[in-house]
């Protein structure tokens, strides 16, 4: 597995009250917490898009392989965070249609 950026971090775009009341609301201090980001193999479009049909076979790969991806980057967010002494915060790319949060989250 090699570090790939996120194409959001690319952005030059700052909400400074915005980021400050999410970081207090989270208990977090700014420079002091990890923010990780999942993704399933598949994004569930259906569960985000309205109209979008439900596709069983990436539904069935995204549940098959769900711990196996991210097992391992819960494990480094957890020995990072203690040999810091820093604060994860993870984060899902996008909510559901719904409002609910993506089972992708860690």
């Amino acid at each position: 597995m090699e570090f790939g950026p996120d194409g959001a971090f690319g952005v030059d775009l700052r909400k400074e009250v915005a980021a400050a009341a999410f970081l207090k609301a989270n208990g977090l201090e700014g420079g002091k917490f990890l923010c990780c980001l999942s993704r399933l193999r598949h994004t569930p479009y259906w569960k985000v898009k309205k109209g979008t049909a439900f596709d069983e076979k990436k539904h069935a790969r995204n549940e098959a392989m769900k711990e196996h991806d991210h097992a391992p980057l819960r494990e480094g967010y957890y020995r990072r965070g203690a040999r810091d002494a820093i604060e994860s915060a993870t984060l899902p790319g996008r909510r559901h249609a719904d409002g609910g949060r993506p089972e992708n989250a860690l």
